[in-house]
């Protein structure tokens, strides 16, 4: 989705429009024969009311575009006034929706460690993935964005590094081979100047599932 829908905004015209966007969006994938439409949590002066205005605008936008796309919140680095950045916030909009079995999550790794999730370790990505399984369930997990962060944990910067040269760095190894996420998914959104730049980082992951953790 583009980042300019905001569907916790306060201002009605902003709000009507981010329905609208995310309507058209719901059709369009379709037409594309694709299964996901991702969306980033919004942003609000008070988180609560936002999750409730966020619910209430996901489930308007559902009821009128009934197809099988699965709509799915991308968590976020917390910076300013968006929410999303906690695992709880993703799950109290989901819960909130009135088609259930049409919302999932979009995990992205670089936003987790910016928002203070530790991914760089071992016992660290072991925790928030067990986190992630206890408050979310990893089976409404479906993308993981599997992505380096150029900041340190709890930054809550949004910056994405090449895979292992990151604040992540080592960590990524035990992400990419976590028994929990292995049948997901992965794409990188890893800097790029060229092609060249995707191959360094898709040979990185593949040393990556070569190699004993």
């Amino acid at each position: 989705m583009p980042y300019i829908v905001n569907l916790a905004s306060n201002d009605r015209a902003l709000y009507t429009r981010s329905i609208e966007s995310l309507s058209i969006e719901l059709k369009r994938s379709e037409q594309l024969g694709a299964h996901y439409v991702i969306l980033h949590a919004g942003s609000s002066d008070d988180t609560r009311i936002g999750i409730q205005r966020m619910a209430n605008g996901i489930s308007r936008a559902l009821n009128e575009v009934t197809n099988d796309i699965v709509l799915l919140i991308e968590n976020t680095p917390g910076a300013g006034k968006e929410f999303g950045d906690r695992f709880e916030h993703i799950t109290d909009i989901m819960v909130r929706c009135e088609q259930y079995d049409r919302i999932g999550m979009a995990f992205d790794t670089a936003h987790a460690h910016a928002a203070g999730y530790d991914m760089h370790t071992k016992k660290g990505v072991m925790t928030t993935i067990m986190e992630l399984n206890a408050v979310i369930g990893i089976e409404h997990v479906h993308v993981i964005h599997f992505n380096d962060s150029r900041y340190p944990c709890g930054s809550l910067h949004d910056r994405h590094e090449t895979i292992g040269k990151g604040t992540i760095g080592k960590g990524m190894r035990y992400i990419l081979r976590h028994p929990l996420l292995s049948e997901k998914p992965f794409i990188m959104e890893t800097p790029r100047m060229s092609i060249e730049d995707d191959l360094m980082n898709l040979n990185t992951v593949k040393r990556y599932l070569k190699r004993k953790v």
